[in-house]
């Protein structure tokens, strides 16, 4: 949709933001899955795979049905990215007995939203 002489309609500009929120949640997706791999700092148990994280540490990947089943959803004038499965809200938040292992928040944090929005918008309006 390249915008020369004229400006784009209330409907382009709704369709730049909707693909703009898809591809910030679909970066923390992939930041996510990809965070399982990177080295883990925490109890390296006999019946696991994989080193299990430390509190604070994007969840380790034990069995890859955790990382495999991130979804990106548009939903209500935002962007939600989660899953279904059920133990991801105690490694999120964490409970009494076990600290957080916040991978969601910190794949948000490693991507450049800056970036990605000044990408979406050079391919729109050059």
């Amino acid at each position: 949709m390249p915008y020369k002489d004229n400006l784009p309609t209330a409907k382009e500009i709704q369709a730049v933001i909707r693909n703009i929120k898809y591809t910030i949640g679909n970066n923390i997706r992939k930041e996510y899955e990809n965070s399982g791999e990177y080295t883990k700092s925490g109890i390296k148990y006999p019946n696991l795979p994989n080193r299990s994280s430390a509190p604070y540490e994007s969840p380790s990947k034990q069995s890859g049905n955790l990382h495999s089943k991130i979804d990106v959803e548009l939903y209500n004038g935002g962007v939600m990215v989660g899953s279904d499965v059920k133990y991801l809200k105690y490694l999120e938040l964490g409970t009494r007995k076990m600290k957080p292992r916040n991978g969601l928040e910190i794949a948000y944090k490693k991507i450049d939203i800056t970036k990605i929005i000044d990408n979406i918008l050079v391919k729109v309006f050059r």
